[in-house]
């Protein structure tokens, strides 16, 4: 009777750490399968519209520009799988997530292209409020 209640008491615990970080390793693991596919092309991905052809030139015409996006993505994307540096990686993807959002609002606005930037930016939100008594300091002078 008493090891079924520890079990128990164990097994709700396993539970409550899993949901807790269920958020983190979602938001790491978007970040990170698509930077590696971004070095290893696991997919395609869509063709982008004739309206982001300029934006997506200018951002290639620098070479080491899609590599230390990339680099980002999987580094930050594998510290939220693995909990550790949250606050840090919240912080480097910031202007990535701003960038995939105006993006998507502004040149490639299609219903099947808003679902994955959609769930990024739920998940950051989310992670934001979970850790907004950190990023107080951030605010102030």
């Amino acid at each position: 009777m008493k090891g079924d209640y520890v079990m128990k008491v164990r097994l709700y615990k396993i539970l409550e750490t899993i949901s807790e970080n269920v958020t983190e390793i979602c938001l790491g693991l978007i970040f990170f399968v698509y930077g590696l596919s971004g070095f290893f092309n696991f997919f395609s991905s869509p063709t982008p519209l004739p309206e982001s052809h300029e934006f997506l030139y200018g951002l290639s015409a620098a070479p080491y520009f899609f590599p230390l996006l990339k680099g980002v993505e999987v580094l930050c994307g594998f510290a939220l799988i693995i909990n550790r540096c949250v606050k840090l990686s919240l912080v480097a993807l910031a202007p990535i997530i701003i960038n995939i959002i105006l993006f998507h609002l502004f040149l490639d606005l299609s219903v099947e292209s808003i679902v994955v930037p959609s769930l990024v930016t739920i998940f950051y939100i989310s992670l934001l409020w979970k850790y907004r008594k950190d990023f107080k300091t951030l605010m102030e002078k």
